[in-house]
């Protein structure tokens, strides 16, 4: 068997044990795998999923970005990225992620509705509304999109109630 059919059945085992919640066994595989060709892409993005899961989010965030330095097309890689940075605080680099994630993946559902939650926890309702918009243009069953919708629009509101009793209390007009 040539290297890199080594290298990719290896990559499918480890894949497996993944998926199987066996995170320990698959990390040390696409641990083998990096060593072995540190340009492996697919075992650095797993491998950065793995520390994810595992709550080690800075590492998480480094190899995903190691294997986006090698194949920055891959939006899965993108929108677990924007995970990690979610996970660890970091709400703008994650919508950032996000966005790309989106740009490389536009009919995926998944990233729309996750873009749509974290402009909307970070604030940003107007973004968050038109990304719940996008979403549900493509898939209008998506529960989650009618939630952030909802939710947008809740905020928006708020705001704008808050701004025309600001302007009632500045022209001396009573609250109703």
């Amino acid at each position: 068997m040539s290297e890199a059919n080594e290298i990719s059945s290896q990559f499918e085992r480890a894949y497996r044990l993944h998926q199987q919640g066996k995170l320990r066994e698959a990390f040390l595989r696409y641990d083998a795998i990096i060593k072995a060709m540190p340009r492996h892409a697919p075992a650095l993005h797993y491998s950065g999923v793995v520390l994810h899961q595992s709550g080690k989010f800075d590492a998480a965030i480094e190899r995903i970005r190691a294997s986006l330095a090698i194949d920055p097309q891959e939006a899965d890689a993108w929108s677990n990225l924007a995970i990690a940075l979610q996970a660890s605080g970091r709400q703008d680099l994650a919508i950032n992620a996000f966005v790309e994630a989106a740009r490389l993946a536009p009919n995926s559902s998944s990233v729309l509705a996750n873009l749509a939650g974290a402009q909307l926890l970070a604030g940003r309702h107007a973004e968050a509304e038109a990304s719940a918009r996008q979403l549900l243009a493509q898939d209008g069953t998506f529960a989650a999109g009618w939630f952030t919708l909802a939710q947008a629009w809740r905020k928006i509101a708020k705001g704008q109630v808050a701004i025309v009793e600001a302007l009632a209390q500045r022209l001396g007009m009573p609250k109703a």
